[in-house]
């Protein structure tokens, strides 16, 4: 099989795995400061736009998070939020979908191509993608925050409040996951995609 289609498998591959995370979400109700009532999910797509980048690096990883944006821009219902179209991107939460593809972007700068070679336990490789991770997980909460303290009308220190401080400990476990995840699957999914030339 050549490689263009093995990586046309697998960037769709994640692209279908993060649209049907969004059955994985738990609402939870924000008062704000003029009294109205927000919802942010606890949901597992944020964990799974920054595995993208990671497992499969740059462009693809990006590449299947755009994918992901742009089925629910058009209409799928994918997003964890429960909203579609321009009005999931321009509402409260769309900041943080926005954010998912910065998210594995630099996730994926950070953790580079996947290859065969690397050591699934090596300290260098464990740092690299916790790094890789953090860094996608502080981007997905940058952008998040200042799209939902615009569009709500509350202070920063609300937003950080809402969009931050509750999803500190499940976002803490889902960037471990997100580690242990990358240590085993990246040499599989380099053997599955390159060629011994290319991975050399």
């Amino acid at each position: 099989m050549k490689k263009s289609i093995k990586t046309t498998i697998t960037t769709f591959s994640m692209v279908a795995i993060t649209a049907l995370s969004c059955m994985v979400k738990i609402p939870m109700e924000l008062p704000t400061e003029n009294t109205s009532i927000s919802f942010l999910p606890f949901t597992l797509q944020n964990m799974f736009a920054v595995l993208a980048g990671i497992l499969l690096g740059v462009p693809q990883g990006p590449s299947a998070v755009g994918i992901f944006l742009l089925l629910g821009v058009f209409g799928l219902p994918i997003f964890s939020s429960g909203t579609v179209g321009v009005a999931a991107i321009s509402g409260y939460t769309g900041g943080f979908l926005v954010s998912y593809y910065l998210a594995a972007f630099f996730s994926g700068a950070i953790a580079g191509r996947p290859n065969i070679n690397e050591k699934k336990l090596s300290i260098y490789n464990i740092l690299k993608f916790f790094l890789a991770a953090f860094v996608g997980f502080v981007f997905i909460y940058v952008g998040g925050t200042i799209q939902y303290v615009r569009v709500i009308s509350c202070s920063i220190i609300q937003g950080i409040q809402s969009c931050v401080i509750p999803f500190l400990v499940f976002d803490g476990i889902k960037l471990i996951a997100v580690v242990f995840i990358a240590l085993i699957l990246r040499p599989i999914i380099a053997q599955y995609i390159y060629t011994e030339t290319e991975i050399l």
